[in-house]
């Protein structure tokens, strides 16, 4: 995937300017304060919202989005990292998730 020059303002207030770099394979994440704009870019990435200007170009068809957004005060404070995402988003929904990240780094023999 090849994003060029992808900006996206809200009234006067710019979340991304002119932000422009490839992925071609491998997993990334975006990290950052709440209200930065991290929720905002993943939606233009997956064409669920448009930017103001630039271009997204889909270099293979396997890109695989998977968004998580939750707020600090949702997450149970004696579950771990796995057992959140279960109760917020359900078992399918991990599921579906966990076997894509496997296939991705490439540990499909797990899956057998």
């Amino acid at each position: 995937m090849e994003i060029k020059k992808i900006s996206k303002s809200y009234s006067n207030r710019v979340l991304f300017h002119d932000i422009s770099f490839s992925i071609d394979t491998g997993i990334v994440s975006l990290i950052g304060k709440s209200g930065t704009g991290k929720s905002t870019f993943l939606k233009v990435i997956m064409k669920e919202i448009k930017s103001d200007c630039g271009n997204i170009l889909y270099t293979r068809d396997d890109f695989v989005f998977s968004y998580a957004g939750c707020e600090r005060d949702s997450l149970i404070p004696d579950l771990n990292f796995i057992e959140n995402y279960k109760s917020l988003f359900g078992t399918d929904v991990f599921n579906a998730v966990a076997k894509q990240l496997i296939c991705l780094l490439d540990f499909g023999s797990l899956l057998k």
